[in-house]
């Protein structure tokens, strides 16, 4: 190879004579050529060193955070996302009236501080409240904790450099409550209880409680730990009240928090490959005067990230592949592939792998449709009280964990995860039962029995089996391998409990219809394994997959028999406790339950403010999530992600990506780095310089010899007779 950059085929040229004159000529001429070759190869590869140090400048100046996320968002928008990659994204650009958080209590948020108070307390204030308006104008009716006051923190500026104030907040809150209540869904289990708020002046602000229907005043425990986002009034003021809810599609992104979008962020949603976020100007800063303003600076947070980049992928191959070569610094990975990956030895030395319960209390369900007055061509057997525990009896839920999860996850109870330590509950020794009855109302002994409560909806198959058997439901072919029908008691006892003719229900089987969404590939395997399990007792089940369009239409119109769904949610209680309530159907509530017991039981936890009770009537909502039957919580599955300290260093692994304030910048990667990429360029130029002067001198080799040989006979002299 070295002898073909040089010029040289190998064979000797046929040497002429010629003229000392000439041979002087041609070799000042290659003397030139040479010269010339080497002074261009000097020039590109000072530009190629240029090049390489301007690189250098801007890897210095530039710290860039790069996250790994599978599949991209559709919208920045907080009153219509609906992934978690959405909320992550929106996390780094607006901030909350409360961010409440199991590490602390203090976690900046934009209300600095609050307390409640009755009517009489707030007609009397230096800026009294007016209740002439109200549909209750008598401060005596406000009891106390029916009103609280806030004050938002100090300084704190739009990225656009205007000032939060409290007409932001009153803005915010006001367009989502009354008419607008059911438009604008997304923060509903706190909205349903608000009245109305009062920006008392720029810092300072009131939000008013009342029931939803009867608008009475009504205390509210939770008003300290308010999780909705701050929008900025001057930016819609002037579009309709439901513009955020059906029109925007979250660009601009004017927020308070430390990141914003960039002036690509349409283009790059759209494209659906990157989302790239740059610092709010604004989140700590120092003004004309030298005082340091901003919601960073108020609680002295502020970040070494320079830049965030958001890079989608499509599949989980190609995202392990980018996180294994340290072209990303955070990802969520799959359960499959954080097992395998502990294994791997050939992992980089400084890939982190973690597993932790979310901290917005992931779980995992199936749903069985409890709306009775669904359309009559759902299954009604997914009425009835056997039916239901037996599928809970017959679920194994370790097995499904160590199947779809590898392992990674912790039996479900209820819609509260053991993330959230203050709330979580946890069945105990205490007896309870499951009586079981007959068309007259009578209880079947065989059929009932009592466990302790950490046991009652336990894996059983047996007993799955001897209720259904006792229930009156039959094998419709070989037992344990076919399924089962409703034979007459069936119908009685359907009757009994809802009114449904006995025609509608003898010889009914247990075949129900699973509605999945096509996109997660959980659901199906959960789908499966279920498919599997509860065929054991004589129920068979069909996989119906589904767009999310088409998902949201079935479930929350409730035409649907069964679902696989999820659940994530604030870590106060009363956001998880709101779903199943009757004042969410239609909303909230894909289960279809409204059970009179269990919204008294929502009702006392939300008015209840010593910490004890509260906690007590919170637990008594879980407790009924758990023995209902039509919602199985299934699993808090772990989260997996991986970490690299390739770039950045001080990782809090406990915290997700929430952690992303306290990280630090390896300065020493950045001359790793570059120093490779100059030599390999280094190496590249030398070898182009050589090319070049190789090919100057070959052409000039080439062109002498052609001239030596057009010469020779014009320059021999003929042989003399």
């Amino acid at each position: 190879m070295q002898g073909e950059n040089r010029g040289k085929d190998g064979r000797k040229p046929r040497l002429q004579r010629l003229s000392s004159c000439r041979l002087k000529h041609e070799t000042a001429r290659e003397r030139r050529a040479m010269a010339t070759a080497i002074i261009a190869a000097s020039i590109l590869l000072c530009t190629f060193q240029i090049a390489i140090a301007g690189s250098a400048a801007d890897g210095e100046s530039e710290k860039v955070f790069t996250i790994g996320m599978k599949n991209d968002v559709s919208t920045l928008n907080p009153f219509a996302a609906i992934e978690d990659n959405e909320y992550i994204i929106m996390d780094f650009i607006y901030d909350y009236l409360f961010f409440p958080s199991v590490y602390d209590d203090t976690w900046p948020s934009l209300v600095k501080s609050g307390w409640f108070m009755d009517g009489p307390t707030a007609a009397s204030q230096e800026v009294p409240s007016d209740f002439s308006s109200l549909k209750c104008d008598d401060p005596a009716d406000w009891p106390m904790g029916s009103i609280w006051e806030y004050n938002l923190t100090e300084n704190v500026f739009w990225n656009d450099g205007e000032p939060l104030t409290a007409e932001d907040v009153e803005f915010t809150i006001g367009i989502q409550i009354g008419p607008n209540y059911m438009t604008y869904w997304a923060f509903q289990p706190t909205t349903r209880w608000i009245n109305h708020v009062e920006a008392v002046n720029d810092l300072k602000f009131r939000i008013f409680f009342t029931e939803f229907d009867s608008e009475e005043p009504y205390p509210v425990a939770f008003g300290a730990e308010i999780m909705i986002p701050v929008m900025p009034k001057h930016l819609f003021e002037n579009e309709p009240t439901t513009y955020m809810a059906y029109t925007w599609n979250g660009i601009p992104t004017i927020g308070t928090g430390p990141f914003m979008g960039t002036d690509n962020l349409q283009d790059e949603l759209l494209a659906g490959e990157i989302c790239t976020l740059i610092p709010n100007p604004y989140f700590n800063f120092e003004d004309e005067d030298g005082i340091r303003k901003g919601f960073g600076a108020a609680y002295n947070v502020s970040s070494e990230i320079d830049k965030v980049r958001v890079k989608f992928f499509s599949e989980e191959t190609t995202l392990q592949i980018a996180v294994k070569r340290g072209d990303i610094d955070f990802s969520e990975i799959s359960a499959n592939t954080y097992v395998t990956w502990l294994q791997d030895t050939s992992l980089p030395e400084d890939l982190h792998l973690v597993s932790t319960l979310s901290s917005w209390q992931f779980s995992r369900e199936v749903s069985w449709n409890a709306y009775a007055d669904a359309p009559g061509t759902v299954n009604p057997l997914r009425l009835d009280p056997a039916v239901l525990r037996a599928s809970a009896l017959a679920t194994n839920k370790s097995q499904l964990i160590d199947i779809v999860y590898k392992g990674l996850g912790v039996e479900g109870v209820g819609l509260i995860s053991p993330y959230a330590e203050d709330w979580w509950w946890e069945p105990g020794d205490e007896i309870a039962y499951f009586n079981l009855t007959d068309g007259n109302g009578d209880i079947i002994p065989e059929g009932s029995y009592q466990k302790p409560i950490k046991d009652v909806m336990g894996y059983d198959i047996d007993l799955a089996n001897k209720i259904l058997d006792e229930a009156g439901y039959v094998w419709t072919g070989t037992p344990y391998e076919s399924v089962r029908k409703a034979g007459p008691l069936v119908g009685a006892r359907m009757q009994n409990l809802f009114g449904i003719p006995v025609e509608e229900i003898e010889n009914r089987t247990l075949d129900f219809d699973v509605v999945v969404v096509a996109g997660p590939y959980a659901d199906q395997q959960i789908f499966e394994v279920l498919y599997q399990q509860w065929s054991e007792v004589g129920i068979e089940l069909a996989e119906n997959l589904v767009n999310a369009a088409i998902w949201s239409q079935l479930v929350y119109g409730y035409t649907f028999e069964i679902t696989i769904t999820y659940w994530s949610g604030d870590y106060d209680p009363n956001y998880l406790c709101f779903i199943p309530t009757s004042f969410a159907l239609f909303g909230w509530n894909e289960f279809g339950t409204g059970d009179e017991v269990y919204d008294n039981l929502y009702l006392k936890q939300v008015s209840n403010f010593n910490y004890t009770e509260r906690k007590h009537w919170s637990d008594e909502c879980i407790k009924w999530q758990y023995q209902s039957g039509s919602i199985n919580t299934l699993v808090y599955p772990l989260v997996c992600h991986a970490h690299s300290e390739k770039r950045w260093t001080n990782w809090l692994e406990e915290e997700e990506i929430y952690s992303y304030f306290q990280l630090e910048w390896r300065a020493d990667q950045e001359d790793d780095d570059l120093a490779g990429t100059y030599l390999f360029l280094t190496v590249a130029v030398a070898i182009l310089a050589a090319a070049v002067i190789s090919i100057v001198l070959l052409k000039q080799a080439r062109m002498r010899k052609e001239y030596d040989l057009s010469k020779t006979d014009e320059d021999e002299e003929p042989d003399k007779p």
